[in-house]
Order: C-alpha cells, then structure tokens, then sequence
C-alpha cells in the first residue's frame, strides 16, 4: 500500500509517496581536532518520499528525503572535565 502526503515545494503543495527503502551503506565521516578529539558523524535517512508527476531536468523523478545527522566524540582523557 502507498502512503500518499501533501509537501511544500517552492510554496506549492505537491503531492507525494512514501516509498520502502533499506540502507545499503551508511558510512562515518571521522574528523580529528587539533587538540585530540575525534569526531564522527554520519546522515541516517528515515524517510524517502517520491514526488508525484515531478521530474528534473535530465526526467529522473524528484526525492524529498527526512534524515538525521548522528554525531558522536571521543576526546583524550587529558582535555575531559574532571
């Protein structure tokens, strides 16, 4: 079953639908600090809806995608609160 919504597109309501999706690949991204710290953050998407009869330029059809930046640090123990 299809779960049609209405979204807000360019100040248009579009129809839209919710499609199925399973990840495939969801990679951190690590980032180390000048004092030690590493950073890791990575998008997790949670929901993909299709645009309804709306397509760029080259005719693929056009996403909308509700997804969450997960983020986590490890520092050294030397720059930690006491």
């Amino acid at each position: 079953m299809v779960k049609e919504t209405t979204i807000i597109l360019n100040g248009e309501k579009v129809l839209a639908e919710e499609i199925d999706f399973k990840a495939i690949n969801e990679n951190w991204n690590e980032y180390e600090t000048a004092d030690g710290s590493r950073i890791k953050i990575k998008l997790v998407c949670a929901k993909i809806l299709r645009l309804k009869d709306k397509y760029d330029k080259e005719g693929n059809p056009i996403y909308r995608l509700l997804s969450a930046n997960v983020a986590t640090v490890e520092s050294p123990n030397k720059i930690k609160a006491k």
